[in-house]
C-alpha cells in the first residue's frame, strides 16, 4: 500500500501531519486474508494511523474484526455521489436495441464476477417471467460475460436477456432512467466479498429508479425495506423474483419509494457531505455516519 513510507517518516520526525486511512472493501479483505509477515505489517499500518475511515458501517465491523484495538479511532464516512454530474445529459446516450421497445426493463450493473450474483438474478428472472412475460433483463458489466450468457441459454431465457460489456460510465444514467427496476443481486460473505459500499445503489437513487437489492454489506445503510426500496436475502432467487414482481406490478408505489430514496441520496449521500465529515475528522471533531434504516450484519 502507498501509505507504508509514512510510518518510518513519522518515527523519524520527518512527517508531522495526521495519517488518516480511508479503507474500502478490497483493502480490508486483502488484509483479513493475508498471512504471516504481510498480515503483521498490515496490522502495524492500521495501528499507526491517527484515524481509520470505513466507507460503511458494515465495513467498519470488518475492520474491527481485524484490529479491534482500533475501535476508538475507526469511524464511518459514507461515500457520496455528485448527482448533478452523474445525471448530466451525455453527448452520446446509450440506446437499447429496438427489440426492447415497450418491454419492462430489469437492469443490473456490476462486474461479471461471482460475488456480483448475476447467476442468482438470472434464476430469479426465469421465475419472474411466468407472471411478467413482457419483462426483459439487461445486465451491464465489466469483464467477460460468457459464463452468464451460457447460463442464460441453459435456463432458456436468452431471448429476453441482453448482456452489455464495458459500457462507458457516462452512459449509465441513461440506462437507469430507462429501467423499470434496478436489481442488485450481490452476494455477501463478511471478510471475503460483498459490497463495501453500494455506489450503484446511490446512482439508481439519483436516477429515481426503483430498487430491489439483496442484503449485501451496506445495503441496509442506504435502503430501508418497503420505504425507499426493497431488500431481500442473499442467495434467494425466489425472494428476489417476488420483490421484482412487486415493483413491476405496482409502479406507482415503486416510484414513491424511488422518490424517497432520491431525497435521501441528495440530502445525505453527496461528496460534499463526505468532505465535510473528513474536515471534522481532521479538526478532531466527532463524525457520525448518515442516518439509515436498521442495519443488519
Amino acid at each position: 500500500m502507498e501509505y507504508w513510507p509514512l510510518l518510518p517518516l513519522r518515527k523519524l520526525g520527518l512527517f508531522r501531519g495526521k495519517l488518516v486511512l480511508s479503507i474500502h472493501g478490497s483493502d480490508i479483505r486483502e488484509m483479513i486474508q493475508s498471512r504471516g509477515l504481510q498480515r503483521r505489517l498490515f496490522r502495524m499500518l492500521l495501528r499507526g494511523a491517527d484515524a481509520l475511515v470505513a466507507c460503511s458501517e458494515s465495513l467498519r465491523e470488518e475492520i474491527l474484526g481485524f484490529v479491534p484495538e482500533c475501535a476508538s479511532r475507526t469511524v464511518t464516512i459514507h461515500n457520496g455521489i455528485d448527482a448533478a454530474a452523474f445525471l448530466a445529459p451525455p453527448t452520446d446516450p446509450f440506446r437499447l436495441p429496438a427489440w426492447l421497445a415497450g418491454r419492462q426493463i430489469v437492469l443490473n450493473i456490476g462486474a461479471f464476477v461471482y460475488n456480483k450474483g448475476q447467476d442468482i438474478l438470472l434464476r430469479a428472472f426465469k421465475i419472474l417471467r411466468a407472471n411478467h412475460p413482457n419483462a426483459a433483463l439487461v445486465i451491464v458489466g465489466y469483464g467477460n460475460s460468457a459464463a452468464i450468457a451460457k447460463l442464460g441459454v441453459d435456463l432458456g431465457i436468452d431471448d429476453d436477456l441482453l448482456l452489455l460489456e464495458n459500457i462507458p460510465h457516462v452512459q449509465i444514467a441513461s440506462l437507469l432512467k430507462r429501467a423499470d427496476v434496478f436489481a442488485f443481486s450481490t452476494r455477501w460473505k463478511k471478510g471475503v466479498y460483498g459490497e463495501g459500499f453500494g455506489m450503484a445503489l446511490l446512482e439508481a437513487g439519483a436516477a429515481k429508479t426503483p430498487i430491489v437489492t439483496t442484503l449485501t454489506g451496506s445495503a441496509a445503510e442506504i435502503i430501508e425495506d418497503g420505504v425507499t426500496g426493497r431488500i431481500v436475502p442473499t442467495e434467494d432467487p425466489e425472494a428476489l423474483a417476488d420483490a421484482i414482481s412487486g415493483v413491476l406490478s405496482d409502479p406507482a408505489t415503486a416510484m414513491q419509494m424511488a422518490l424517497r430514496l432520491n431525497e435521501r441520496v441528495i440530502e445525505q449521500f453527496t461528496w460534499k457531505h463526505a468532505y465535510q465529515k473528513y474536515v471534522r475528522l481532521a479538526d478532531g471533531l466527532p463524525v457520525k455516519p448518515a442516518g439509515s434504516g436498521k442495519h443488519s450484519g
